[in-house]
Formats: structure tokens, C-alpha cells, sequence
């Protein structure tokens, strides 16, 4: 899910933009989860955007759209600033600020670029906020994402990490301690086995394996584990 906040005075159209933009994602088949609400403060617990859709003209409170966004920046540094303005008159103040802004969209706002904005925007969070795992192999920091792991073995004393691309990536660890760093998203089928839970397809508890998604291997699956798997 990804948040998009707004500040400014006309939260119908910034809605209506919305609704046309979803009518595009429907006909394209992308599937694009998302909130819009309106924020007055910079910080709020409740709800973070991850974009801030910001009007420069606009003030609450004696507070600018321009300061608002500098407060944002400063409280949020790796959030998303568009700013949405009816003229280019306030580029040249933005400009001079430490804002940062990754958009600039003058009103009335196209469908479709507003559509690949979206689209960018999105993307990049959920490629950004994916899981990862850092594995120190010789002397390397690697970092793998969670859910291109198929699982964990062990060989001559060492870890094997093996990925939906079929790398094998092997370094020092235990699979006591992995299985207890990352319960979350694996289980333990063996004592040479941490399966991905996510990328498990079917599980043959009388034949005693494991196949998995993007995978013809079959995983062994030991009595001592079998209570801990669907």
C-alpha cells in the first residue's frame, strides 16, 4: 500500500485525477494499491506518505505549500515531492530551497502523464520497501531480496542461499541462526533445509517432500519438522 498525501485547496480535482488515473490502471491491468488523504502537519503517526502531492500557492495556518514542503523534506528525506501548481511563478522560490522536489505538474494535469507518474512513483516504493537479507560471502556484503529466495542448505560447513535465478551464493552461518533471524518468512522441512514460505507449492507429507514455485527440485522434508509445515 502506498500513501499519497495532499496540501492544498482543492482536494476535488486532485480526487477526480484520481479516479481517472484508476479508469487507465483497470484498462492496463496494473494493479496499483494506494490511500490519498489530506495532511495539514508534517508529521502525523497515524498516517506517512510516502508522496506528497503539494500545492506551492497554497497556506494553512501561515504556512505555505513551499515551507510545508521543506518541513516535509526535513522530517521525511527520502519521501516523493510533487508539487501541483496553475503556473510556474513559484519554480523559481522552489528552486532556491532545500526541497528537493521529484515532480512539478501545472493544472490542468494530463491523464496519462499523471498515470505514468503514478506508476513510476509506486513502483520505485515497492522495489524500495521490498525485504532484504545482507549475506557476507567472501568478504562481500550481498544484498538478496526475501522473495527472490528459494531456500537454505548446507554444505561442507557452509550456507547456501540458491534464488529464483538459480544463483547459488555460499557463506558462514548456522541454520539454527538463520531460522531464527528470519521465522517470518521461512520454515525449517529439514535439518539441512530453510524453505521460503511464500515459494512453497505443495507440501507430500507421506512421500516426505517439498516442491516449489519457479522450481523442479523436490525439497526433503524429516520427521523432526514435518508439525511446522501446512
Amino acid at each position: 500500500m502506498v500513501n499519497f498525501g495532499y496540501y492544498g485547496g482543492n482536494k476535488e480535482y486532485v480526487d477526480e485525477l484520481f479516479k481517472r488515473v484508476e479508469s487507465i490502471l483497470r484498462k492496463r491491468k496494473i494493479t496499483a494499491n494506494y490511500n490519498i488523504k489530506s495532511v495539514k502537519n508534517e508529521k502525523d503517526n497515524e498516517y506517512v506518505p510516502e508522496i506528497f502531492l503539494i500545492e506551492p500557492e497554497y497556506s494553512y495556518n501561515n504556512v505555505s505549500g513551499i515551507s510545508f514542503a521543506e518541513k516535509v523534506r526535513n522530517t521525511y528525506p527520502l519521501c516523493e515531492i510533487v508539487f501541483i501548481s496553475a503556473n510556474y511563478l513559484s519554480l523559481t522560490e522552489i528552486m532556491c530551497r532545500y526541497i528537493k522536489p521529484t515532480g512539478y505538474y501545472i493544472t490542468p494535469i494530463n491523464d496519462l502523464r499523471f498515470f505514468e507518474l503514478m506508476v513510476r512513483y509506486i513502483n520505485s516504493i515497492k522495489e524500495h520497501n521490498r525485504e532484504k537479507i545482507v549475506i557476507t560471502s567472501e568478504y562481500r556484503k550481498i544484498n538478496v531480496y526475501t522473495d527472490d529466495i528459494l531456500y537454505f542448505t548446507t554444505e561442507d560447513k557452509k550456507i547456501i542461499c540458491v534464488t529464483l535465478k538459480g544463483e547459488k551464493i555460499t557463506f558462514y552461518d548456522t541454520m539454527a541462526a538463520l531460522e531464527k533471524k528470519h521465522s517470518r518468512n521461512f520454515v525449517r522441512c529439514h535439518s539441512g533445509f530453510l524453505v521460503n514460505k511464500y515459494k512453497i507449492l505443495s507440501v507430500n507429507k507421506q512421500l516426505s517432500y517439498i516442491t516449489l514455485h519457479d522450481s523442479e527440485e523436490k525439497i526433503p522434508i524429516s520427521r523432526k519438522y514435518k508439525h511446522l509445515l501446512p
